[in-house]
């Protein structure tokens, strides 16, 4: 289920999560792997939206194949 697909789904259930709460979802989902760096994220002072937290996992997951 892509993010869409979640946020469409709390709507039918009369749910309209927030931006940061969609983000907190989405980062509550990763692997055992990424928790240091998702931690990194949630203690930032302001919470990126959706769209900017994907934007980060991604160049985060390129860094670390170039790592490898």
């Amino acid at each position: 289920m892509n993010r869409k697909e979640i946020r469409i789904s709390l709507e039918v259930v009369g749910l309209k999560p927030q931006p940061t709460e969609m983000v907190r979802l989405a980062l509550n989902s990763v692997l055992e792997e990424w928790k240091v760096f998702v931690q990194s994220i949630l203690g930032r002072e302001r919470l990126q939206n959706l769209e900017g937290m994907w934007a980060t996992l991604q160049r985060e997951k390129m860094r670390k194949e170039l790592v490898k």
